[in-house]
Formats: structure tokens, sequence, C-alpha cells
């Protein structure tokens, strides 16, 4: 078997990291900014981080690279321009001007074990061990995540994976045959 490359997110690229209040969501989005060069194909020349809760880290010099917003942008001005920009919405769901929408993504991203089914089965279908039994093993300790990398390029026995981040001791690759690790280059 071939070494794996360290992960990288493509570019373009929609991310979306979801998980219950006091999950450690924003704290990962943070660590990822931090390793922006390392973390995506094509770093980012801007960052808007557009918040309804103001985080301490928020005033700490390493992170002055972001622009701060505390509103939803317009954004129609991300569509002019030829930057490779990200864009974060941390928690700001409830400021939508349609609260039927808001209320729905909401109720969406809520942790709920038949709506992480429900996606397992759709993944994943009739593939041991279940993508729940995966999901409950990658999320046992706090503050942990399972990524799950559906960019048509990636290879289908490393969708899901844990510990990205070039700091975290090894990347696991929860393949579709075992719950075993494997160890990627970091």
């Amino acid at each position: 078997m071939e070494p794996l490359q360290k992960f990288r997110f493509e570019s373009p690229t929609n991310i979306m990291v979801v998980g219950p209040t006091s999950s450690g969501k924003t704290m990962l989005i943070k660590d990822i900014l931090l390793h922006r060069e390392s973390m995506f194909k094509q770093p980012p020349s801007k960052v808007v981080f557009c918040y309804a809760v103001e985080q301490p880290f928020m005033r700490d010099e390493k992170f002055s690279f972001i622009e701060f917003v505390p509103t939803l942008p317009d954004i129609e001005t991300f569509n002019n321009t030829d930057e490779h920009t990200i864009l974060i919405l941390d928690d700001i769901l409830h400021s939508l001007k349609d609260r039927t929408t808001g209320d729905a993504l909401t109720k969406l991203f809520m942790r709920d074990m038949n709506q992480i089914m429900r996606l397992g089965s759709q993944l994943m279908p009739g593939v041991k061990p279940s993508f729940t039994e995966i999901y409950k093993w990658a999320t046992s300790e706090p503050y942990s995540y399972l990524l799950i990398d559906l960019h048509p390029s990636t290879p289908a026995d490393i969708v899901l994976r844990q510990n990205i981040l070039p700091d975290e001791i090894e990347t696991v690759i929860y393949g579709a045959e075992s719950l075993t690790a494997s160890r990627s280059a970091k």
C-alpha cells in the first residue's frame, strides 16, 4: 500500500463543521486556520470570519490575518473576487433574515443519532462496520471529530478520517472493512 499524503482541503471547496454546542467546532476551525498554509492545497489569501459571539482568540495577534465580522456580510461581494477567500459563518444562523431557513438549518445540524444514521445509510449502505459505529468510535472522546471527505477526487477507502491537523499524533482512517488506524505523512 502506498503511503498516504498528508490531508489537505481542496480548493474551491465547501466545508461544514457540525456538532452540538460546546463540542469544539470553533476551536477546530481556529486550528485549521492556524495551519492554513499546510491544510489547503491552495492556501487562502483572505479569511473572513463572521461570528455571533466574540471569542477570546479573536484578539490574539496570531489571528491578525483574519477579518472578523460580527454580522453576515453581503455574500455577493465574494462572487466578485479572484482571491482564494475562506468565508466562515460561526453560529450565525440565528441572524438569517429568513427565520424558517435558519430554524430548518439549526434542526438539521443538531446532534441526533437518527440524522447520523440516515447520513451513514446514504454514504455507506450495507458496509461493515456501519457509519454509525465508525462515528461513535471516532467521536467517543471530548472534542474529537470525524472528517467526511466527499470530494470527487478522494478515494473511497479514505473518505472517513480523524486527526487531520499537523500537530495531532496520527491521522486515523476508517476503512470500509475494518476500524483499523492507518498512519499518514504529517
